[in-house]
């Protein structure tokens, strides 16, 4: 590689581990706009701007990411711009709420998209960190793509640690970052079920490297070399499992048993490159990981499991939050705003003690704040990652790096895992797991590291 080229992205490699080491330590709280998100966007803000420069400098520049990218950046900003005129056309309802909002708070009704734009405007700054490590990873390679993987599986790790200590010290010894841990495991994290987010994030990674380590070392003549590394990884691989389950949330217990089953799958029927060595102790490893999770996690998690999962109140939330959206259409609330229109909008009927703030379902409530143009833009984020997807699939085979073709699949593994949780409940929400997932997302396409390999047997 050209060193002129090599020096700006060990740079660039270097950028993406301090913003994700930052989002995943002082990003974990479940409200935009906490005193951690600032340690998160300030480095954010100077690794986007200086990968926007690299990419536009490149001689072929990728369009599509970029669009995509600045289409999303540029959404929450044109919801806070003033629009001309008394209100936008089509929006009867949108300007009720707002002014049902200018009488409650005191404050004339604002005349944008949003019917909160200072709402909208933290959710804009939550944006930047997790673009700017989806970007700046698209210009690395496999080997910097590999390291990174290693430093978010060491993240999970120390927040598992956290949690561990949570538990075992109680809630007065051992604090959680973003307010009381109360005796569980939450980690770094404010919400048990972020942690367990990133617990089956951690899980499949590492079960990455543990299989990796397993390939070296029965491929070498000298295994012994090997054993500590080996040992480390299935160490912190039964370490995951184990603090999933302690973070007693129903999600995270069925996703994290479902990410292992997926990581079971493909190492069996990738016969071509997992021996039946490394088959076979990976499987006693996993088998001793899920008896020690049962022993010490599961019988916690088995009495919410016990409850009716209609007298949930996110039934009754996201009924609501629906019917919001039906109302919002065709242009959204405004990014950030629905605790505002939350608030309008509770039946009294269905009151409940508790506080919400989310919908507990990523996707309706992105739905109620983005509208139609919202619902445009992530179909076209998810056809362009499904089509990148299968072409790196596609390049990939027999050419690219066994290593970094496993990282990937375990990578789309997580991705899936992240989106079905999204589904009962607000992970995306945070700016550590939307930073963890956009390092995911540039993994799993890996459009780098693939050209590098496929040019590498092409010669």
């Amino acid at each position: 590689m050209d060193r002129t080229i090599e020096n700006p992205l060990r740079v660039l490699g270097a950028g993406v581990i301090l913003v994700i080491s930052l989002a995943v330590v002082a990003g974990g709280a479940t409200w935009q706009g906490s005193a951690g998100d600032a340690w998160v966007i300030l480095p954010g803000i100077v690794l986007l701007a200086a990968t926007a420069f690299l990419h536009l400098a490149r001689p072929r520049v990728d369009w599509i990411p970029l669009v995509l990218v600045a289409s999303t950046l540029l959404l929450p900003v044109l919801q806070t711009l003033p629009w001309p005129g008394d209100r936008p056309p089509w929006s009867t309802v949108h300007a009720a709420w707002q002014l049902d909002q200018a009488r409650v708070f005191g404050i004339a009704p604002p005349t944008a998209l949003s019917v909160a734009p200072d709402a909208t405007w933290r959710s804009f700054l939550a944006m930047l960190p997790p673009a700017a490590v989806f970007l700046a990873m698209l210009l690395l390679p496999g080997a910097a793509l590999r390291q990174i993987v290693a430093v978010v599986v060491g993240l999970a790790l120390l927040s598992a640690a956290w949690g561990l200590a949570q538990v075992a010290l109680g809630d007065t010894s051992v604090p959680g970052l973003h307010g009381s841990a109360g005796g569980q495991a939450k980690g770094f994290f404010s919400n048990r079920n972020h942690f367990a987010a990133l617990m089956y994030i951690g899980i499949a990674l590492g079960g990455a490297g543990l299989v990796l380590a397993l390939r070296r070392m029965l491929a070498d003549p000298e295994p012994a070399r090997h054993g500590p590394w080996v040992v480390a990884w299935a160490a912190g691989f039964l370490m995951l499992v184990v603090t999933c389950m302690l973070a007693q949330s129903r999600a995270g217990v069925v996703l994290g048993a479902g990410v292992i089953l997926a990581l079971f799958a493909i190492i069996l029927f990738d016969t071509a490159r997992a021996s039946r060595g490394s088959r076979r102790i990976f499987a006693l490893v996993a088998t001793a990981a899920g008896l020690v999770a049962v022993q010490v996690g599961l019988w916690g998690v088995l009495d919410r499991f016990k409850a009716d999962p209609f007298d949930d109140g996110r039934v009754i939330v996201q009924a609501t939050t629906l019917g919001a959206a039906r109302d919002a259409a065709p242009w959204g609330t405004g990014l950030g705003t629905f605790r505002r229109v939350y608030e309008q909008r509770e039946p009294v009927e269905t009151v409940i003690s508790a506080y919400v703030n989310r919908a507990h379902n990523d996707w309706l409530e992105f739905h109620l704040e983005a509208g139609w143009p919202g619902a445009v833009l992530l179909a076209a984020w998810i056809l362009w990652w499904l089509a990148a997807t299968w072409r790196a699939g596609r390049l990939d085979a027999d050419r690219e790096d066994p290593a970094m073709r496993l990282v990937r699949r375990l990578a789309t593994v997580a991705l899936v895992a992240i989106a079905i949780h999204s589904l009962v409940d607000f992970p995306m929400r945070t700016i550590a797991l939307s930073t963890v997932v956009a390092a995911m997302v540039a993994i799993s396409v890996s459009p780098r590291a693939v050209a590098q390999a496929a040019a590498a047997t092409d010669r």
